[in-house]
């Protein structure tokens, strides 16, 4: 990322600590607070905090006490407690009490105005840290801020640390949104996510109950800093080792999210992979084994939703065709589309025709993060929500007829149910194999069939593979791709788009499988997963 980002957002100072022993004076965690939402049913929200040795804590909630003791939390934690209330329907709002009796020392903390919902939490890296007021549309989300006091948000601090930590370090409180808050005036942090901000939104209107948003980004971290080193150990059992670089490896995870896994969450959104764009090597490895691992030990352990930003563009250069489309196509775990096999439970937005080559913080920061949020909503409502009526990705191919008679490719989208719409004949490659066994670089194809309500493109496939050589037995289709470049196109100006949902085709990679036949079918799901060759970051 570029380092004037800092400036230019009015970032405040980086804080980089070491784990270390907590105070064992009677108070609540740090990412517990007045204002703040608390997981709903069915799953059951914890609340913890510190305390001294030994203590009887009694937790009254809605009615009903719960009893527990101070315990030694070891690994530096300190004197903790915790109490897991029972699950509760989205409402409120609540008081908590919580009261620490020690021989005659009694203290007591309160919670109030607690509301019960779903949490969400937002990660990543700027393009998640992008400010609310600088993306296109922000005044009137700030304007229309107040009326939606019941989605609260909380921001976790950047913080990277070379060891575990065990409680966050908070860099603004639970608070209720209005203008102010989140555009930061006269307040001690100076902005929230825009993305997390308007997918809260689009999620509040859909659900209609509590929503709380954790904000946990950190700009220009690889992958690997939201690892843990059980991840980055998992990727390297499967003979795929992540870059030994100390100095990064699994500091935001250590800093950031460890802190929190006593959260009960419903969901996460994720934003990164632009600073891995360069080294994409084992994304697909890493990301996969991050996503495992924080189910895993959030607490619950339960498979979450986990939703992700395909990555955007960085420039206008569409002769650029390494770096970022080879992350966005590893970020599907090879697939192309999500949820597959390899990442169950997970939505994902196309961003690749949401560029902005005019940014003020560098196009590789494009201003249209409110097509970004809603894009995750709508995978949100469709996959965490399990909503059968809502369409949340665009067309993808389903089977590609080769007819060399012919010199045509067709391909076919959603098994023929969705129909779409073609804005240009741009975007489409094909590569080949000649009889002599010589292979070509991949070459531009256009779509011969320019109209609308149709499921399938048509392909023209002499001119880019035949060349002098028009008898159909010299050349085969080794695969086919589009929107293979950094930005394939202009803002919402990819050629292919679903008619019904105007969500754009992802760009996608489809090995063929060889045929002597002069007509054959290939069905994309046979070719899945596809990890990328060579040739196909050239």
């Amino acid at each position: 990322m570029c380092s004037t980002l800092y400036s230019l957002l009015a970032w405040a100072a980086i804080i980089y600590v070491s784990a270390g022993a907590r105070s064992t004076g009677f108070k609540l965690a740090e990412s517990y607070g007045d204002h703040m939402v608390l997981q709903s049913s069915p799953q059951s929200a914890e609340v913890w905090g510190y305390g001294q040795l030994g203590a009887t804590v009694n937790l009254t909630f809605d009615g009903k006490s719960q009893l527990t003791k101070v315990r030694d939390g070891g690994d530096g934690r300190g004197a903790v407690w915790g109490v897991k209330l029972p699950p509760t329907p989205p409402g409120g709002p609540f008081v908590i009490t919580v009261i620490q009796t020690h021989g005659a020392n009694v203290d007591t903390v309160v919670l109030k105005d607690v509301l019960f919902g779903d949490v969400w939490l937002c990660g990543g890296q700027s393009n998640m840290e992008f400010v609310l007021t600088g993306m296109f549309d922000a005044d009137e989300y700030l304007n229309n801020s107040v009326k939606f006091p019941e989605i609260r948000i909380f921001g976790v601090n950047r913080t990277l640390s070379a060891t575990p930590m065990y409680d966050v370090i908070r860099r603004f409180d639970w608070a209720v949104p209005s203008r102010e808050i989140l555009s930061g005036t006269g307040y001690i942090f100076s902005y929230f996510s825009a993305i997390c901000w308007v997918f809260g939104v689009e999620m509040y209107d859909y659900l209609q109950h509590p929503v709380g948003l954790v904000e946990a980004p950190y700009g220009g971290t690889p992958i690997k800093t939201w690892m843990s080193p059980d991840a980055i150990a998992e990727c390297t059992k499967k003979g795929r080792p992540l870059a030994d670089d100390k100095n990064s490896a699994s500091h935001c995870w250590n800093g950031m999210i460890n802190p929190i896994l006593n959260m009960s969450i419903y969901g996460a959104i994720f934003y990164q992979g632009e600073s891995d764009a360069y080294t994409p090597d084992i994304y697909d490895c890493a990301f996969e084994a991050m996503i495992g691992d924080w189910r895993a030990k959030f607490v619950g352990g339960r498979e979450f939703p986990f939703g992700f930003v395909q990555l955007s563009t960085r420039m206008l250069s569409p002769e650029v065709v390494s770096g970022y489309p080879v992350v966005r196509w590893k970020q599907t775990a090879n697939y192309g589309y999500v949820p597959n096999p390899l990442l169950l439970n997970t939505f994902m937005a196309v961003a690749m025709d949401l560029g902005d080559v005019k940014s003020p913080l560098h196009p590789v920061h494009p201003r249209y993060k409110v097509d970004v949020g809603k894009r995750l909503a709508l995978g949100a409502q469709a996959v965490a929500y399990g909503d059968p009526t809502v369409v949340h990705q665009g067309p993808y191919p389903t089977r590609i007829l080769l007819d060399y008679t012919n010199h045509i490719v067709i391909i076919e989208f959603s098994n023929g149910s969705e129909n779409l719409y073609i804005q240009n004949n741009l975007g489409m490659e094909v590569r080949c194999e000649h009889s002599d066994g010589t292979e070509d670089l991949w070459f531009e194809t256009e779509i011969v069939n320019i109209q609308s309500d149709l499921s399938e493109v048509h392909l023209n496939m002499t001119g880019p593979c035949a060349g002098g050589r028009s008898d159909s037995p010299n050349f085969r289709i080794l695969g086919v791709r589009y929107a293979w470049r950094e930005s394939p196109c202009s803002y919402k100006n990819c050629a292919l788009y679903s008619i019904a949902s105007k969500l754009p085709v992802p760009s996608f990679y489809i090995p063929i499988p060889h045929s002597n036949s002069e007509v054959y079918t290939v069905w994309v799901e046979d070719t899945l997963p596809s990890p990328l060759d060579g040739q196909c970051t050239r």
